[in-house]
């Protein structure tokens, strides 16, 4: 039988030199490591993103144009079947962001009315509009604007 005491050698014992803030220090480098890899891989992702969303959106529109593509290219060769069914859908967005566009605008316009406008026109405040934005923009600029609407005044007091 052996003598000599035998206990396992740990790492306490292997390194008694590295004291608790040198620990914690690791520990915090570590994770500052760690944030930065995960900074480092968004900052990828979003350098990528915008033209995988690009591909994504002219993968949809070539699936969407294409049987018109396939009816165009029955009567026409196909290069002039791609331009013709691009050109019309081309139309139709164009079409649909005016008639958006406009009644948007008569909206916004409907909000900013005077009450004396509104009675000018009937009741049909559209009316306003049949003219054209232009007239609409005539009519209230030979009203007197400057003055505030009873409605908007403050009451200070």
């Amino acid at each position: 039988m052996s003598t000599v005491n035998e206990q396992p050698t740990t790492v306490r014992a292997i390194l008694p030199s590295i004291s608790l803030w040198q620990k914690r220090f690791f520990i915090v480098m570590t994770i500052l490591g760690w944030l930065v890899l995960v900074v480092a891989i968004i900052w990828g992702i979003g350098k990528i993103i915008t033209p995988i969303v690009l591909i994504g959106f002219s993968a949809l529109i070539a699936y969407l144009i294409y049987p018109l593509v396939r009816f165009f290219q029955r009567h026409m060769p196909r290069v002039l079947a791609i331009l013709l069914s691009i050109l019309l859908m081309l139309a139709v967005i164009g079409a649909v962001l005016y008639f958006v566009v406009v009644a948007a605008v008569q909206q916004f316009a409907l909000q900013h009315l005077r009450p004396d406008d509104l009675s000018a026109a009937g009741r049909d405040p559209l009316r306003l509009f049949h003219g054209g934005w232009s007239s609409y923009c005539l009519l209230v600029a030979s009203q007197n604007t400057l003055e505030v609407p009873p409605w908007h005044q403050h009451v200070s007091g």
